[in-house]
């Protein structure tokens, strides 16, 4: 899987329209491939090669892109709220996208949450709870 991940991302690092080729292969970016990138920038970074980091750090930005595009609109949601910086940002967001808050976005909130719980993901757990109840208080 990681030698897939490496030949998908090298034939976007040799292609001349990086946002095309990550199109191409939108079936291949998965966490494998996000895990190949990290590394790969990390390296580039370690090693003072600042101009190949950054060229990586914009794959990297097109790649999340692409991903993005391809959710269903209550995933991309999901993803814009678990981006806001602070609480009340994302209270704003779930405002100002009050016709997205259903009952089963709170269910999906939820299950999101148990699924982080397992894999200890605390941070995350609470951020989404927290979300689950803001979104169910807006229901009501």
């Amino acid at each position: 899987m990681l030698e897939d991940s490496t030949r998908t991302l090298q034939a976007v690092l040799e292609s001349p329209d990086a946002r095309a080729a990550l199109h191409e292969r939108s079936d291949e970016l998965n966490e494998a491939f996000l895990m190949v990138l990290a590394a790969n920038l990390e390296a580039a970074r370690q090693h003072g090669q600042e101009d190949f980091a950054a060229h990586l750090e914009e794959v990297h930005r097109l790649t999340i892109e692409v991903i993005q595009s391809k959710l269903p609109p209550e995933e991309r949601f999901i993803n814009e709220l678990l981006m806001t910086e602070t609480p009340q940002e994302s209270t704003k967001l779930l405002r100002q996208n009050a016709s997205l808050v259903t009952a089963d976005f709170v269910r999906k909130l939820n299950e999101l949450a148990d699924e982080q719980d397992q894999r200890k993901n605390k941070e995350l757990v609470t951020h989404l709870r927290r979300l689950a109840r803001e979104a169910s208080a807006m229901l009501f």
